[in-house]
């Protein structure tokens, strides 16, 4: 055999880091069950983008929140969001979002996870999560 250790440890090493970011929200394994009624909603969050259904995307989010959005980074209210969001979809019409990593007190959640645009990979995509009357809402993002 004429292959150097280090090729093959490096090839080894890389198809590890693929198999790993290949990881999505949708293969995520709860560790509670408020871990699970985030990941429903932002699953949610997910199908509706990638329907292009306006109102599942709004309905997760919360009506007094500050949603990040372009390349300027601009933060709009929900309102602003639901304006722009028909030409946003147009531009990302898929979207993938990664393994979630989950950080639950009281009421309040962060989440952070990778999100595939298909021409736009955000590594850290930070959502701020709330919850209210037993449900939880989309306060912000940003990333």
């Amino acid at each position: 055999m004429n292959r150097r250790p280090g090729a093959m440890a490096l090839s080894f090493l890389i198809s590890i880091m693929l198999f790993a970011c290949a990881a999505t929200l949708k293969d995520y394994k709860p560790k509670s069950s408020e871990e699970e009624a985030i990941k429903v909603v932002l699953v949610g969050f997910e199908s509706a983008w990638n329907r292009h259904d306006l109102q599942g995307v709004l309905d997760v989010l919360h009506e007094k929140g500050k949603f990040m959005t372009g390349r300027e980074k601009k933060l709009v209210s929900k309102k602003e969001y639901a304006d722009i969001l028909p030409s946003r979809m147009l531009e990302v019409p898929t979207m993938t979002i990664g393994t979630p990593q989950i950080n639950i007190v009281g009421e309040k959640a962060v989440v952070n996870a990778s999100i595939d645009f298909v021409r736009i990979q955000i590594p850290s995509f930070i959502y701020h999560m709330v919850k209210e009357n037993n449900k939880w809402l989309i306060m912000s993002w940003e990333y």
